[in-house]
């Protein structure tokens, strides 16, 4: 019984295999590449510069000319002159130098050239006689030269006390009276025609900046006397002091 069905299961396996074969789908057919081959090609033969044929033996250069020389032709034979008679020549007779002056006659004839010396004239003489027209023709210019120059005009110089002009004294700057500062001040103004301060410069400083800040602007606003010249006002400079001090 067993092997029964044990058979029967075996076949039942082969008939399914044998139906899976029969309806399996055939396979397309593939086709392979055809294969890369690689061949070494050899090079091409090169073409070869044909060496131009070696010449003949160069052809002998021709051996350099001669050149003769041109033959002189001979010098006519020229007539000789007479020889000229050479007289002799004299000898030039020796000039004898001239006598040199002993010096006792140089002395003496010295004495013989020079004329007497002239007396003095006298007072009497000098009256009477003309004055020279030399003397009487001498230029001006000495006197010209010795003339007074023009008295020069009278200048005044400017001035700033003048009771009129009422110039108000410089305040103490607090701050400078608080540390105790004090000194002197002199300010360079240069007055115009019209009396008025134009430029003002520091001449002497006290050593304290708000006291030399303070005489400038208390100055600035000052009016001044112009200087004059001949009467007329002109522009000038001045100096102003000023005294910063406190007292007890």
């Amino acid at each position: 019984m067993r092997l029964l069905t044990f058979a029967g299961v075996t076949l039942v396996h082969l008939l399914g295999l044998a139906w899976v074969f029969a309806h399996a789908p055939e396979r397309p057919s593939t086709t392979e590449p055809p294969p890369i081959t690689v061949q070494l090609l050899a090079p091409p033969p090169t073409n070869a510069t044909a060496t131009p044929p070696l010449s003949a033996d160069p052809a002998p250069r021709p051996a350099p000319r001669r050149l003769e020389k041109p033959i002189a032709a001979p010098k006519p034979d020229q007539p000789r002159q007479p020889k000229r008679a050479v007289r002799p020549v004299r000898k030039a007779e020796a000039t004898k130098p001239p006598a040199v002056p002993r010096a006792d006659e140089l002395a003496v004839a010295a004495s013989a050239v020079q004329e007497p010396a002239a007396e003095p004239a006298q007072p009497s003489d000098l009256a009477d006689a003309p004055a020279p027209a030399a003397q009487t023709a001498e230029p001006r210019t000495a006197s010209q030269a010795a003339a007074p120059p023009a008295a020069r005009e009278s200048e005044t110089p400017a001035r700033f006390d003048a009771a009129y002009l009422r110039n108000p004294a410089p305040r103490y700057p607090p701050l400078a009276r608080r540390l105790g500062e004090q000194g002197r001040i002199i300010l360079r103004v240069r007055v115009d025609s019209a009396g008025n301060p134009a430029t003002i410069e520091l001449f002497e400083s006290s050593g304290s900046a708000r006291l030399d800040a303070a005489a400038r602007q208390t100055v600035a606003g000052w009016r001044f006397v112009p200087a004059r010249r001949g009467g007329k006002p002109i522009e000038s400079w001045v100096q102003v002091p000023i005294i910063f001090k406190l007292e007890n």
